[in-house]
Order: C-alpha cells, then structure tokens, then sequence
C-alpha cells in the first residue's frame, strides 16, 4: 500500500524508487529462469546420458548372448557331426559332403554364410569357395597357438562377416572347424536398440577415430553421405557413451545429436521467454499506474490477482511438460525413474510383489517408413489409450521411454502381470491396426515381463534388466508375444 503524506498528494515512494524497483525485480525473475531452465536442460543431459549408457550396454549384452550362442551351437555341431567332418577332411572335393555339412548348420544358424576346415600344417582342407582372406588366416593361426581369438569383421568381395572357431583332433592331428557368419544380425541389434536422437554403431578397437564397421543400415554402409568410414573429429567430440564388446575388436559407440540437444534447450526457453515477458509486462502495467493515480489501486490489485492467476497456471503446465510425453499423454522417463523408487521402496517396506513391463511396438520403423511419421504417431497414442485402458489402477502407471517402446510397474504377482500382458495383445489385435510390413498384417507388441519382492539381495534395476532381457527374448521367439521372467 502506498502511503501519502497527510495534507499532501505526494506519495513517499517516487518515479525513480518505482523505476528501480521495476528493474531490479526483472533482473532477478531473468536470473531466476536462467537457472530454470539450465537446471530442467541438465537434467535432460543426464537422462539422456543415462538413456545412452543403457542402450549402448544392452547392445552389448545382445551381441555377446547372440555370439555365445554360435559358438555353443557350433561346438555341439561338431563334436555331433565329427563322423561327417572327418568324411569331408578325407575327402576335401567332395561338393556334396560339403553341401550336406554346410545346409545342416545352417539350419541350426540361418546367418550362416560359408564354413571351412583348417589344419595347422596344411592350411585349408577345403576350398569349395574363395572367401577367406587375409585376416581369416590371421585369426585362425592366432587360435591355434593361444586357443582364442578375439571376433573382428572380415572384408570379402561377396559378404562382410565374422567367424566362429572350433577346435577338433583327429589321428593326432588339430583342426579347426570355423564358421562365417553374416553381420546383418549385429545390424538388427543396432536398429532395434537406437533410442530417438541417438546413433548407435560398432567401430573397431583402433581408438576414437576408428573405421565404422557396423552400423543400423549395415556393415560399412555409407548410404548417408559420410565422406569416409571412420570417426571424424567433430563426430569423437560428439560420442556420448562407449563400451568395448568382450571377446571382440568393436566396441559400441552413441553419438550424440547436436539437433536434439538444441531443440531440448529451445523447448525451455521459449515458455520461460513467453513467463518472462508476460511478468515484465505486468511489472510495467504496475508501474504506469503506480505513477497514474491512487484511484486505480483496487483495478491494479485485481489485474495482479488475474495475472498471478496466469502465472500459477503456467508454472503448472510447465511442470506437467516435465513429466508427460507431449505426443501420447503418458509418463515420461523423469516420472518413471523418480516414481518407481518411491514404487520399489514402498514394496520393500510391505514385503509385497512388484512387477515391471516393458513394451516395445514391432516393426514400427517399417511403419513409419511405410506409412509415414503422422500414421506413426497415430499409432503410438492408439497403442498407448489401449495400455492405459488396461493397466488403470491407482497404484499402476505405464510410461513411454522410447520411440516406441513403454515401461509400466504393475503391483501384483506374475500371474497377474502375465494376465494384464495377454489383454493387452487382445485389446491390440481388436483394435486391428493395419501393418504391411508385418508378417501378421497389423500392429503387434512385444512385452518383457519381470517380477520381484524387494529385498536387501536385490535392486530395483535388476528388475527392469530382467524385463528388458524378457522383451529381447519375445523378439527372439518372434514378437507379438509375452516373455515372463523372475528376478
């Protein structure tokens, strides 16, 4: 309230007290939204980050399961087949031998591309084809003498590949069964684990400006203009996470978008520009009338109460955009990662089942790139009204953290969890969303169940490893499907 010297018009507080008080006011509400929205940036920096290290290491995790497996599987191929293997080492022109071997594996190991048999003294015993170089030989004689090889991609003029080693003795004498095996596999892993705005590919072990040896379009593919096939120094400055491939001379890089750091930064300054202006039109309204008359104080008064009004509404909305995925109205990554710490703790503490559902929509790249990015969003938010419908209690949630991929917590047992994961699929195929780019002609899912009583052996990370190693396992058994593991 301003108060007047009794028997005078003149008020105690003059233009220039007002004035400076008008500055100083947007000075501080400027600082103030600067370290808003450096704060709110940061945080994204860091989920992002996060987003990064989870997706470069379950790329990892991928290929070492999917390289394990060839080599089991080729070991027992052998050590079944030694009789059918001998007969070909006796008789190395044999086409046919060598046919039956080769189709045999390769029904076990459908990226199979070519096998071969070699001997320590002799070299090649079979030269039904002219695909091994250089670098096959290298490898097979460093396998000889320390009985290990590290898996490193090989050129050919007919197919980039890798290869798988086993070893067998006959008459006293080593050989070496090997496998070559497309790297085709390694790019599906790549494309299927890409976060939005992040580049996922293998490069070799040779440092940071390393040749690009894989990546999601596949081996060495330099179908988007790159002028070389290694990293460029601007692109090294740009890795946002690295991990080296055990047993393997890759190691999987993200390179970070510069585009979707700077959107993310824009997306904060425009509503703080939009607060900021509107707060310094207010303060400059105030003062007109301030310096116009006392008669306008009790107008002022309510202009102040609309206004604040207007700015406790926008402080609202922009917490809720802190939270919320703008395109499906779900739960955004922040929500999900601060709300399942309470979630887990709070299951701690009751001794109670807590379960977590990944969900990932099936080739939904293709349908993009078939129906395009509108019809794409169109289907997430389909997709995502039908996992809201059908995880809707209180004290469930569900979420989207990635571009098509959803993670929910379900507080109840695996049965329960399995039961809400088939009326999904129901609800979904009801819903019988076109696909022609799917093998089932419509939109499928495939979902990554894990459940769990917290206690002090386990973490609640544990638990949505689990429900990722689930979901990778649907995809494996052919998607539109539910996999159920326990922690």
């Amino acid at each position: 309230m301003l108060n007047m010297i009794p028997g005078s018009n003149k008020s105690f507080i003059n233009k220039n007290i007002i004035n400076g008080f008008s500055f100083g006011v947007l000075l501080v509400l400027l600082l103030i939204l600067i370290w808003i929205v450096q704060d709110k940036h940061n945080v994204f920096l860091q989920n992002n980050k996060n987003v990064s290290e989870t997706a470069v290491k379950n790329v990892r995790e991928a290929i070492v399961i999917a390289i394990e497996t060839k080599k089991r599987t080729l070991d027992n191929f052998v050590e079944n087949n030694r009789s059918e293997i001998i007969k070909l080492i006796n008789q190395p022109e044999n086409k046919k031998q060598f046919d039956f071997l080769y189709n045999k594996l390769k029904k076990q190991l459908p990226d199979l591309f070519t096998i071969n048999v070699y001997r320590e003294d002799v070299g090649l015993i079979t030269k039904h084809n002219d695909f091994v170089g250089r670098i096959c030989k290298v490898d097979l004689e460093d396998y000889l003498a320390v009985d290990y090889h590290e898996k490193r991609t090989h050129p050919s003029t007919v197919l980039y590949h890798y290869d798988e080693i086993s070893s067998l003795e006959i008459n006293n004498r080593r050989y070496l069964f090997f496998a070559s095996f497309s790297l085709d596999v390694v790019a599906k892993i790549l494309d299927h684990s890409s976060p939005d705005g992040h580049t996922l590919m293998i490069v070799s072990d040779s440092g940071d400006d390393g040749m690009i040896e894989i990546k999601t379009t596949g081996v060495r593919n330099l179908k988007d203009s790159r002028k070389t096939p290694t990293i460029e120094s601007l692109e090294a400055d740009n890795i946002l996470s690295k991990v080296s491939i055990p047993e393997t001379h890759w190691h999987v890089i993200d390179l970070q978008d510069r585009k979707l750091i700077d959107r993310n930064l824009n997306s904060y300054i425009f509503p703080a520009s939009v607060l900021y202006i509107l707060v310094a039109g207010i303060i400059i309204f105030m003062r007109s009338v301030l310096n116009k008359s006392y008669s306008m104080l009790s107008n002022l008064n309510e202009q102040l109460v609309i206004r604040n009004k207007e700015i406790t509404e926008l402080n609202i909305n922009l917490e809720d955009l802190t939270v919320t995925d703008a395109l499906t109205g779900l739960y955004n990554r922040r929500y999900f990662d601060t709300q399942y710490e309470k979630e887990w703790n709070r299951a701690f503490r009751d001794n109670r089942i807590i379960g977590v559902m990944i969900v990932d929509i099936d080739y939904f790249k293709k349908y993009n790139d078939s129906y395009g990015h509108p019809e794409g969003d169109k289907c997430l938010q389909q997709v995502s009204t039908v996992l809201k419908s059908c995880i809707s209690r209180s004290s469930e949630f569900v979420a989207r953290v990635g571009g098509e991929e959803f993670i929910a917590i379900v507080n109840d047992n695996k049965k329960a969890c399995d039961e809400i994961a088939q009326q999904i699929h129901t609800n979904l195929q009801k819903l019988g969303i076109e696909h022609n780019q799917s093998d089932k002609g419509r939109v499928t899912v495939s979902i990554g169940v894990a459940s769990a009583i917290p206690d002090q052996n386990n973490r609640r990370s544990d638990a949505v490893k689990k429900a990722d190693e689930a979901l990778y396992e649907a995809k494996m058994q052919g998607r539109n499907r539910t996999v159920v593991f326990d922690v």
